[in-house]
């Protein structure tokens, strides 16, 4: 294959990427937003790790074939894709407690 080729497939497989992660963190912010007022910080991680399945199950498929891609080893792509996820699920969180706290 050529390299042109080469690049081209990677770019396709990162836009895909993007577009899936974009579709998941949307539906983790949809659930959040749905949430009780009174609801805290833990429960609220506890639902977001639990929601979103589709969309966190074709986040995770894309971004691990383009860690791959890239030359990172299965386990190193897995603990990126679980730090992402840990990182997204307290950015959102932390964002609702933001939101939350002003709107006092």
């Amino acid at each position: 294959m050529s390299p042109l080729l080469i690049a081209a497939a990677g770019a396709a497989l990162v836009a895909q990427a993007d577009q899936a992660n974009e579709r998941y963190v949307s539906c983790m912010f949809a659930v959040a937003r749905e949430q009780p007022r009174g609801l805290s910080a833990d429960e609220l991680v506890a639902v977001l790790r639990s929601a979103c399945v589709q969309e966190r199950e074709a986040s995770h498929v894309s971004t691990i074939a383009v860690q791959r891609q890239r030359g990172t080893t299965p386990p190193e792509a897995e603990a990126a894709w679980n730090t992402l996820v840990e990182q997204a699920i307290a950015n959102i969180a932390s964002a609702r407690a933001r939101v939350r706290t002003a709107a006092r």
